[in-house]
């Protein structure tokens, strides 16, 4: 959240205090009663926002740690199928071929190699199986290509949730300064007390932290 968003919050906490304290002065049925409760209503969504970018956040970082892992995980099964289908050419010419991979690429190549690894075992597995690799080695892929691309998903499932919260966080911010605008205008109409009205500017003003001017320029 940016810092005029944040000064723009404050201000709408300050507006629904002043309006819940002289609730009394403004009837839930008048232009200024229905503004008070558009800005309660939106800090309320606004906590809601709050919470579910809160868990994107969270999400995401473990996301990044699970990734991580089955990355790892898938490389070191492809590096461990390629490096065998490199000794069994030794006997088999050629064999290897087919095997070949590099690790330093995005998620998307690295599945790609994947998946053409295990067409490409399948017909050939006993002679990785001869190499001493067990023999749940292809099933073994699959499933660390199964859990890389569900993490990637579930990552990307995080991003969007929080992606979400923030363009909620948004659109409610705006919606409560349009509220906000428009009782600039209703509470005078309705206020004759000038404490009152100086606590509402109060309430209202947005501050801006001041600027510390250059000592060379002062």
């Amino acid at each position: 959240m940016t810092n005029r968003a944040m000064r723009t919050r404050q201000m709408l906490e300050r507006v629904r205090a002043f309006g819940t304290t002289h609730r009394d002065l403004f009837l839930p049925q008048s232009g200024a009663g229905r503004m008070f409760a558009v800005v309660a209503d939106v800090l309320e969504s606004l906590r809601r926002h709050d919470v579910a970018a809160m868990e994107g956040r969270s999400s995401e970082r473990a996301g990044v740690e699970s990734k991580a892992a089955a990355r790892i995980a898938l490389r070191r099964r492809l590096s461990g199928i390629s490096r065998t289908a490199r000794v069994a050419a030794f006997d088999k010419p050629g064999f290897d071929k087919r095997f070949r991979v590099r690790l330093d690429c995005s998620d998307e190549r690295l599945l790609a190699n994947a998946r053409t690894f295990v067409e490409a075992a399948g017909p050939r597995a006993r002679t990785f199986i001869d190499h001493d690799m067990p023999s749940s080695f292809l099933s073994q892929l699959r499933t660390e290509i199964d859990t890389f691309e569900e993490t990637i998903r579930a990552r990307q499932q995080s991003r969007g949730r929080r992606a979400a919260a923030r363009a909620g966080i948004t659109t409610e911010i705006r919606r409560g300064l349009r509220a906000a605008k428009r009782l600039t205008a209703m509470v005078p109409n309705t206020v004759q007390d000038p404490a009152i009205l100086a606590a509402w500017k109060a309430a209202r003003r947005i501050g801006y932290p001041r600027r510390i001017k250059n000592s060379r320029a002062a």
